[in-house]
């Protein structure tokens, strides 16, 4: 059957009529989403990628977050202190001597058993202790030299200084092991003049509790303490959700086009932004609590502490924390560190925890925490108490004296071991007449802080003893009436 040339000519007219309509339409499609919503993914795009790079922000040094949690003090004549509130001063003070020792000449280092640790600590000495694992590749980013100690530990909990030997400085690594770092010419003349100095500085002696408590335990504390601090009480500026808090705190997150952002609120006020299929997400809580995440691209990029901890803090700067508590003499120091590996990757998860007048405020709250993979911002996450502008008081003591510690462990243990038991930390003991003595031996610190309390619609920070003990059990006692405050476990 054969096909006339008429038909043939209409159905070429037609696919060329076809093909013109596809190109126009892709033509007029082109036009369209160059001028507009091109624009717009391209700049979410932009903005995604900034995340990492944030070459804009003002990077705060690690050295204004880190300091050790206490600075212990033996004096080497029977007087102890320790400085909690004003570490970062004395830490900053006595960090320059390690750094210069390392640039000695025929540094070696040895390992010491715990028995050997405590003996040349009962010497004049200085402990700089920290709650986590600090790389000693942060001490080389302040110019610390390379001893190789890299072969015997990686990360240190307490750096130390013992007139016991005056060449050497003392190490305890995260795995709890000790270490002297010996060097064959050193002059410690200025470091033992600056420890002795640090008497004048010191408001509370502090004694081991074996010589008032009858324990073998010898954590130094304070008998009682002259220490004043004022309750912190203020209303909480939780954003109006009738506002445009939430968007406004996306675009700050994914570029200043939502047009490829889906977005979920649910009955409680909960609202989620989602883009590239949920890959990544913001979560914003009704009280102001938000969480970022993004799911981590394998890049096989390590990058040291240091560089770590920086993109960290570009990546807050650029997003309006570390400014929130400006004015009220609240500040953050980092809390913990923790290390990993993302398919070849390294992963740094830092949290920081809110501080008032060199205090730390315990509680639900007040913990920022973000997570660096490779280079990538991973996750990250503001628990914080933002005092509203009108509405902040710190209310001074009025002339109550200090709760000694001794009576809060003598009338309190009862309760102390009640909590540690259903902590875990503590198995009741057959005969209940060890029960003081068994909780005097699980102390691991003393210290005092602020113990933050919801008392609806307000937020009280109360002044407390607190008393730490293993697996980071704290728990509370009001440091003016000796109340059993709470439990964190």
């Amino acid at each position: 059957m054969s096909v006339s040339r008429a038909t043939i000519y209409k159905e070429r007219i037609k696919t060329v009529l076809l093909v013109v309509l596809f190109i126009t339409a892709v033509l007029l499609s082109y036009l369209y989403w160059r001028d507009s919503s091109f624009l717009e993914i391209k700049e979410t795009m932009d903005n995604r990628l900034s995340l990492t790079t944030l070459a804009s922000a003002t990077i705060p040094e690690p050295s204004e977050f880190i300091c050790p949690v206490s600075v212990d003090v033996n004096f080497g004549d029977g007087t102890f202190t320790s400085f909690h509130e004003n570490a970062k001063g004395v830490w900053d003070l006595l960090l320059p001597f390690y750094i210069d020792f390392t640039k000695s000449s025929g540094l070696s280092v040895e390992t010491l058993t715990d028995r050997q640790w405590d003996n040349i600590m009962s010497f004049q000495s200085a402990r700089c202790c920290f709650d986590y694992g600090l790389p000693v590749s942060y001490f080389r980013s302040l110019g610390a030299a390379n001893y190789g100690e890299s072969d015997y530990f990686s990360d240190l909990t307490v750096l130390a200084f013992s007139k016991a030997f005056d060449d050497s400085f003392f190490i305890r690594s995260a795995d709890g092991g000790c270490f002297r770092v010996r060097a064959s010419e050193y002059d410690s003349s200025n470091i033992l003049s600056a420890i002795e100095n640090l008497r004048s500085l010191s408001t509370d002696q502090y004694y081991p509790m074996n010589q008032f408590l009858g324990t073998d335990n010898t954590v130094i504390t304070p008998f009682s303490t002259s220490i004043d601090l004022p309750s912190l009480q203020f209303r909480p500026s939780v954003p109006d959700q009738d506002s445009d808090f939430n968007t406004n705190l996306a675009r700050n997150f994914f570029g200043q086009s939502l047009d490829f952002i889906r977005t979920v609120t649910d009955n409680n006020g909960t609202t989620i932004f989602m883009y590239n299929y949920g890959e990544t997400s913001l979560t914003v809580y009704p009280n102001g609590f938000f969480e970022y995440q993004d799911s981590p691209v394998s890049a096989d990029k390590s990058i040291s502490f240091t560089e770590a901890f920086r993109t960290a803090s570009a990546f807050i700067a650029d997003h309006g924390t570390w400014s929130a508590h400006d004015g009220k003499t609240i500040h953050f120091l980092l809390e913990g560190v923790d290390r990993d590996i993302y398919e070849r990757s390294s992963v740094y998860t830092f949290r920081f925890r809110s501080h008032y007048g060199g205090r730390k405020i315990y509680g639900s709250d007040n913990v920022l925490t973000i997570v660096v993979t490779g280079s990538q911002i991973t996750y990250y996450s503001r628990n914080l108490m933002i005092p509203a502008e009108e509405d902040f008081t710190g209310t001074p003591n009025t002339g109550t004296p200090n709760y000694p510690f001794v009576d809060v462990v003598s009338q309190g243990y009862k309760t102390i071991a009640g909590e540690l038991m259903a902590c875990g930390a503590l198995e009741p003991p057959e005969d209940p007449g060890v029960l003081f003595d068994a909780v005097l031996e699980q102390i691991t610190g003393i210290d005092t802080g602020y113990f933050e309390m919801t008392e609806t619609p307000r937020k009280v920070c109360r002044p407390a003893w607190v008393l730490t003990f293993s697996d980071d059990i704290r728990i509370f006692y009001d440091l003016y009436t000796g109340e059993y405050l709470g439990t964190i476990s």
